[in-house]
């Protein structure tokens, strides 16, 4: 049985290069914005996959990590959060249907629930910063939160989330 690791944030918060950076990892089965914690979180096991560690990312596990502990235990959250300007904004440059108004109220929402369960839960809920994804030392907080073995782990030196969130496009 793998362990069950959830990646979240808002949306345009570096998830993407977090799941680079758990691709980089072996014994890994990854979904990026894919439905699979409903199924672990319906069979209360995850059998269904064969892999040591089983990665979920996706804004919508924040709502899934209370089940989640409940029928698995051991499980881990790393919830990213970039600065809501600059995820608003990176929210307004690819077309959001929200207004800015309601994009910033989204953020202080998500952010505001995050923290709650980390008061909950806070063995197995953390909130990082985007720019931890930046260094070495940020990834293996990140690996040493979550429990990924050190033969397991596989590092981004070319991770450069500034790289992505300076990006106009982005």
């Amino acid at each position: 049985m793998g362990k069950i690791i959830l990646g979240c944030g808002t949306g345009r918060c570096g998830s993407t290069s977090l799941a680079r950076l758990f691709e980089n990892c072996k014994n890994t089965h990854i979904s990026h914005y894919c439905p699979i914690t409903r199924k672990v979180v319906r069979a209360g096991v995850n059998v269904m996959f064969d892999s040591k560690y089983i990665i979920s990312i996706s804004p919508h596990d924040l709502g899934r990590i209370e089940k989640l502990i409940e029928k698995n235990g051991d499980v881990r959250m790393v919830c990213l959060r970039r600065n809501r300007k600059e995820t608003t904004e990176s929210f307004m440059r690819v077309g959001s249907n929200l207004s800015e108004t309601e994009l910033e109220e989204y953020w202080n929402d998500y952010y505001n629930e995050a923290e709650r369960l980390r008061g909950l839960y806070p063995q197995h809920v953390r909130i990082f910063d985007t720019d931890i994804l930046n260094s070495r030392e940020g990834q293996k907080e990140i690996f040493d939160f979550v429990g990924i073995s050190e033969q397991d782990r596989g590092y981004l030196d070319d991770c450069c989330i500034n790289c992505y969130i300076n990006k106009s496009e982005i």
